[in-house]
């Protein structure tokens, strides 16, 4: 998995890097690495991610966009 497939995969899952670490019970310096490049990948990793995907897309078949409009905190 490549920097780029990675950073996508948490984005099509919502996923924060402090949430992806979570969820995946590594620090944030880690998964920080995986998104910059710094670290590599481990395929565990790859697989669980693909899985997430993969049950995310049968449970919400009509799901577009994971992620939630941000509000103007503003007005």
């Amino acid at each position: 998995m490549t920097t780029a497939q990675y950073n996508k995969a948490l984005e099509t899952l919502g996923l924060s890097q402090g949430r992806a670490a979570k969820l995946m019970g590594l620090s944030i310096r880690t998964t920080n690495g995986y998104a910059t490049g710094e670290r590599k990948i481990p395929k565990l990793v790859q697989l669980y991610l693909e899985l997430l995907i993969k049950n995310d897309k049968k449970e919400n078949p009509r799901k577009q966009n994971t992620q939630r409009p941000r509000r103007n905190r503003l007005s």
